[in-house]
């Protein structure tokens, strides 16, 4: 259509350009203007929106050398948007698997099934090739770290209590019991792995500063922070709540 058809400048060129001076002579001046193909990063980035599946094309915009930096944070808030879809959805399915559970089950050991799925999900988001058995690798490790974070054991009531207990104490949050708070402990911790794995992934998987284990605990602390917490508290009372309204003191 019309609206693909935009003008670009590849490279850099020098324009001339006319100065006037305060006792009105006329100075001729080349400068040189930069290679600008904003026009059709915009036009590509609108169909990134619009076909979404097409996530090869934003990746290519990011490499683009032409690209001004403006709209190339524009194609990188356009793949995080796309990445937290992704850990939404999976977050509340995860918790809504756990809320059902009626034993204290948290989807963070290696190999857990919505985990693992979601981390594959989130390497194609950002164009980096790893396999099943990598992010098993990872998830494990990541397990270590979390209890290293709580302090606690390794079986899972254990972790399931210690996040349970930092949830009941969020002011504000009002109480939350059984499987809505069951529920809201591994939508949290499903949360975090998204959170952990969007930042590695979209900085190619380069050893993060710390290493694992040290995203891991900045990641920690930011969605553990009161404000996420009330949040997703109340969202988690929105996902889980009208099924077991009655588990949920007002």
């Amino acid at each position: 259509t019309s609206d693909d058809v935009v003008a670009v400048r590849a490279e850099p060129v020098d324009r001339t350009r006319i100065r006037l001076t305060a006792d009105g002579q006329e100075i001729k001046e080349t400068v040189a203007a930069p290679a600008d193909i904003r026009a059709l990063a915009d036009r590509m980035l609108s169909v990134v929106r619009r076909d979404g599946r097409d996530l090869l094309m934003a990746n290519l915009l990011l490499q683009s050398r032409g690209l001004v930096e403006d709209a190339r944070r524009e194609v990188r808030e356009s793949l995080d948007r796309r990445a937290r879809e992704i850990v939404d959805r999976y977050m509340w399915s995860a918790g809504g698997a756990a809320a059902l559970s009626p034993l204290p089950l948290l989807d963070l050991a290696a190999g857990g099934a919505i985990t693992t799925k979601m981390v594959l999900d989130l390497a194609k988001v950002y164009r980096q090739e790893v396999d099943v058995n990598t992010v098993v690798q990872l998830l494990a490790q990541l397990g270590k770290n979390l209890i290293a974070i709580l302090g606690v054991s390794a079986a899972t009531p254990a972790i399931t209590s210690a996040i349970a207990t930092m949830l009941k104490t969020i002011p504000g949050a009002g109480t939350i019991a059984g499987g809505v708070l069951q529920g809201t402990v591994q939508a949290l911790v499903t949360r975090w792995i998204g959170a952990v794995f969007m930042e590695y992934f979209r900085n190619e998987m380069q050893q993060p500063e710390g290493g694992l284990s040290g995203l891991a605990r900045r990641e920690w602390d930011r969605v553990t922070s009161v404000a996420e917490l009330r949040k997703l508290v109340r969202s988690a009372r929105d996902h889980f709540g009208r099924r077991q309204e009655s588990e949920v003191s007002p």
